[in-house]
């Protein structure tokens, strides 16, 4: 007779992983963490519960970091620098990964993003980039560059080892409700490659997740952020996914918005979806 499996069995070796989108850091947002000698009390209070025991919680941190964050703070010209003791908050809330691939990555130049990925790596957090080798990351488009070409992206593609495999894209286009036909295409590039989690940031609005065998987030949009602008709306998704014996079993979505009041944030869950 064939031995039926438990459930406690089969969820014996699962993993958790915790998906965010945009991380970031806006001048009000600063300047009330230089005036409150980098008081992050209360932002994250919300969603911690979601964090606690996952194997990971990556994000995407589209910020560079600097100690010196105060000598332009306002005069940035859509340049993004924050304070390493953000790093402390955030690993604090139970960030263990920070994607670094994005538009912003060299707001500083190459030697801005190298110092980030020093500052990440002290922190305590694992960096991402194009060089790692757990997680796919990267990004279709750098300020201030060409945007790459379908062939381009494709070259950069690694074949995904297990069946855990990460994709984590910036792409897309900003305040987009919907993915775009490129973003559409390179998901198929990646998910070819086998990867079994493909998700995305860059649009500062959250698009739909589909599940097909493949998971793919086409947008977390923002996890913190205050942009201040008439068309955003600092929302996003945080999205729970359980594996075990080499497949995606369990997917959820928390709805989210930063609220932010005279620079002092905080990130509620305003709704929830099951995916799987």
């Amino acid at each position: 007779m064939k031995k039926v499996k438990l459930f406690e069995d089969f969820t014996a070796n699962a993993k958790t992983y915790v998906f965010v989108g945009d991380i970031m850091q806006h001048p009000d947002q600063i300047n009330y963490e230089l005036d409150n000698n980098f008081a992050y009390d209360g932002v994250f209070d919300e969603v911690l519960h979601l964090f606690t025991n996952a194997d990971m919680v990556l994000g995407n941190l589209e910020t560079t970091i600097s100690e010196s964050v105060e000598s332009d703070v306002e005069d940035r010209t859509g340049k993004f620098r924050a304070h390493p003791k953000f790093l402390e908050a955030l690993l604090e809330a139970g960030i263990t990964h920070l994607a670094t691939e994005n538009n912003h990555m060299l707001d500083y130049g190459k030697d801005g993003y190298e110092m980030t990925l020093d500052l990440i790596n002290k922190s305590g957090i694992i960096p991402v980039n194009k060089d790692s080798e757990h997680v796919l990351n990267l990004t279709t488009h750098i300020n201030g560059q060409d945007r790459l070409s379908l062939e381009e992206i494709k070259g950069l593609i690694k074949p995904a080892e297990g069946t855990s495999s990460i994709a984590y894209i910036h792409w897309g286009d900003q305040y987009n409700e919907e993915p775009t036909d490129e973003q559409v295409k390179v998901a198929e590039l990646i998910r070819k490659a086998g990867y079994a989690m493909i998700i995305g940031s860059g649009t500062h609005l959250y698009n739909f997740t589909t599940f097909d065998g493949n998971l793919i987030a086409y947008s977390l949009g923002d996890f913190l952020s205050n942009h201040q602008a008439p068309d955003t709306t600092d929302v996003g998704k945080i999205l729970t996914v359980t594996v075990a014996e080499g497949r995606i079993f369990k997917a959820k979505e928390y709805y989210t918005t930063t609220n932010t009041d005279q620079g002092k944030s905080k990130i509620v869950i305003t709704d929830s979806k099951v995916i799987l």
